[in-house]
């Protein structure tokens, strides 16, 4: 998931039930191990590639590196793929390819892009002996994904082309189309230009929040508005109106969309806006004219309420405590308070601090100079428990994402949240960083998405 609006963390409603913070205190912790080299341990075994190599390519690659996808070359058809064979190998036992950032030593995820062990060995097998395509067969390509339903389809109000090389991020205003209080429970993306656009984050912005969005809409003379961090225009100060952003979803290449767990949707407020903003990245070529579309499910109730509950230090956003120095290899900050404090001020009291919520996926957020981060769930009742929730051991900027859990994590009432960023900046010239929405600046923000418990 691509950035988030620090011009939103005016938190002052949080100086109170935050005065008494332990994140100071927090010492760093390792990561977790890094998964097996299985490319160099496992034995060699024999393998067919239509019916064992074949299906991983078509369904594990081909969705990225296919004609006009965001892969910046074709892996659709058996030769294709033979001639790629040495390039394949490293980018697969390197665990680089799929891009799949999230530790599955920590959680288990839907929607896991990433090779299975037996799948990595596969493929090495195959291009070892190789890479031999004898039999293959032509299938048509395999679809990327998708919703369950699309009921509403948005496009960018008008075509734009991005003008900043190689990455431009820009942010479009979409109407609310409904007239009545809808939820969304699915979210994709329908790419228009493939191979530019990089990935998509959705924002729902209230009625009562959009004047100064509409605003930067007004006074940038191309479509849309620059926009870095989140739905704050690159060009403006903080807005201290705009509210707390509420994401709705990422979009990353390879899938059209997905629908969020069964029964819970994200509440659409009558007059709201949606901000789409747009990460777009030229290295495969020149800039094109794009105007992509947003793809909703849309359901008239659900049995939960869903909130993507923001959860960062407080005092790293009002007073530049996240200090990052310069010349430093690894320098990490940590944070761990009552998760119920951020509930209940969030979802203004649908999930109160009295009670334990549920947590469905999460989201880790840092810019471009973040190395690893974590967030975790640490039990009040066993005081040495810690329930790993997303952990990302190699952080991408371009590579981000909500991650929706295989089952969902309950957190109780009195049990604590635990946020963990580390940053190298020791590269030549650096200097002293410190929260903010600029690529110059940092961030160290998590964001969960929860509901009250299921009924029992």
């Amino acid at each position: 998931m691509e950035a988030v609006n620090s011009s939103v963390w005016k938190w002052a409603w949080l100086g109170g039930c935050l005065a008494l913070t332990v994140g100071c205190a927090e010492r760093a912790r390792d990561p977790l191990p890094p998964p097996a080299d299985v490319c160099a341990d496992a034995p060699q075994t024999t393998v067919d590639f239509v019916t064992q190599v074949q299906p991983i390519l078509e369904t594990k690659c081909a969705t990225c590196h296919r004609p006009g996808g965001i892969g910046t070359f074709s892996l659709q058809s058996p030769e294709e793929a033979k001639a790629l064979a040495p390039t394949l190998r490293s980018a697969v036992c390197g665990r680089r390819m799929p891009p799949w950032p999230p530790s599955n030593q920590c959680n288990t995820y839907a929607h896991d892009r990433s090779l299975t062990d037996a799948q990595i060995v596969t493929l090495r097998d195959w291009i070892d002996s190789g890479a031999d395509i004898a039999g293959a067969v032509a299938h048509a390509p395999v679809a990327p994904g998708g919703l369950s339903r699309v009921d509403r389809e948005l496009p960018l109000p008008e075509p734009y082309q991005p003008t900043i090389t190689p990455d431009d991020y820009r942010c479009f205003l979409i109407d609310w189309p409904d007239t009545e209080e809808r939820f969304i429970t699915g979210f994709g993306v329908e790419p228009d230009q493939a191979a530019e656009v990089h990935h998509v984050i959705l924002f729902r912005i209230a009625p009562e929040n959009t004047a100064p969005l509409l605003q930067a809409d007004v006074d940038d003379p191309l479509p849309g508005y620059s926009c870095f961090g989140g739905p704050n225009p690159s060009t403006s100060k903080k807005i201290t109106t705009l509210g707390v952003p509420s994401m709705v979803g990422v979009w990353a290449p390879g899938a059209l969309g997905v629908d969020f767990p069964a029964g819970l949707g994200a509440r659409m407020k009558v007059g709201s806006k949606l901000v789409v903003q747009v990460h777009y990245n030229l290295a495969a070529g020149m800039p094109t004219v794009d105007r992509s579309k947003v793809l909703l499910k849309v359901d008239d109730t659900v049995e939960r309420e869903a909130f993507l509950i923001p959860f960062v230090d407080p005092n790293w956003v009002r007073s530049a405590k996240m200090n990052i120095a310069a010349g430093q290899k690894d320098v990490f900050h940590a944070f761990r308070h009552v998760g119920t404090d951020f509930t209940d001020k969030i979802s203004a009291g649908v999930l109160p601090r009295t009670s334990a919520f549920e947590v469905h996926g999460a989201v880790l957020h840092m810019h471009t100079r973040g190395t690893w981060a974590s967030l975790s769930v640490e039990r009040h009742a066993a005081p040495a428990a810690s329930q790993c929730l997303l952990e990302l051991p190699r952080w991408d900027f371009h590579w981000q994402g909500l991650y929706l859990f295989d089952h969902p994590q309950r957190v109780e009432a009195k049990d604590d949240l635990r946020l963990e960023c580390h940053w190298d900046n020791s590269a030549p010239g650096a200097t002293e960083l410190n929260w903010g929405e600029g690529t110059a600046d940092e961030m160290c923000l998590g964001f969960l998405l929860a509901t009250a418990p299921a009924p029992e």
